[in-house]
């Protein structure tokens, strides 16, 4: 069962990097890995898709923010806010185009400020090692692809800065009760199927808008 998956915080790490792999071998890694943004149509997409969780990432820092009251997670939350505040404005974009309006891609975006409403410090923390850990292998991946390009930044800043975030992490969920981390198990899960369905739903858009040109 969930509860008996894991009573440690390395058995916590471990089940994270498994999901990690599995989830590196999706539609969107992939298109990642054999460098397929590789149209100016295609990284337009991508920044476009990209702003969607962006624009809800900053939501969801701030809402994390606001409902913590433990001075050992505000802090380390503070911090993390701090670094990423403004980064979702590093990506261009129109403003106007049919993936901003997305209502699959919206939705799963927003799942993850939601949790910021429901879950404890602990859960919010797990579900920050999940998005890091993502994210620093979007990054990347994806610098390459838009080397020279005005969303460089973007990508360079969260390559350097995701390793460190992950670890802040980390440092929150040592020491912890054997059932705690039973819980936890299963937020890591949940949020990974929700990283890998909201990461499938970029590679569909970026594709769909390419053969829509």
């Amino acid at each position: 069962s969930t509860s008996e998956a894991a009573s440690s915080l390395p058995q916590l790490l471990a089940q994270n990097e498994a999901r990690l792999q599995t989830t590196l071998n999706n539609s969107f890694f992939s298109l990642l890995r054999k460098r397929g943004i590789d149209t100016e149509r295609k990284r337009a997409a991508m920044r476009e898709s990209l702003r969607v969780f962006s624009d809800a990432f900053q939501t969801h820092l701030f809402t994390r923010q606001a409902t913590c009251r433990d001075d050992e997670y505000a802090t380390a939350f503070g911090e993390h806010l701090r670094e990423e505040l403004g980064h979702n404005r590093l990506l261009s974009v129109s403003g106007s185009s049919v993936i901003a309006k997305d209502a699959a891609l919206r939705g799963l975006s927003s799942w993850f400020c939601h949790q910021m409403l429901v879950l404890d410090n602990a859960e919010k923390a797990v579900v920050n090692l999940v998005l890091e850990t993502g994210a620093y292998y979007v990054c990347t991946l994806s610098k390459p692809l838009f080397e020279g390009h005005e969303a460089q930044r973007f990508f360079d800043t969260h390559a350097e800065e995701d390793e460190h975030h992950k670890e802040l992490s980390v440092a929150l969920l040592r020491d912890l009760h054997p059932r705690v981390y039973g819980r936890l198990y299963g937020v890591l899960d949940t949020t990974w199927n929700m990283v890998d369905a909201m990461t499938q739903r970029l590679a569909y858009l970026i594709e769909l808008d390419a053969k829509s040109s």
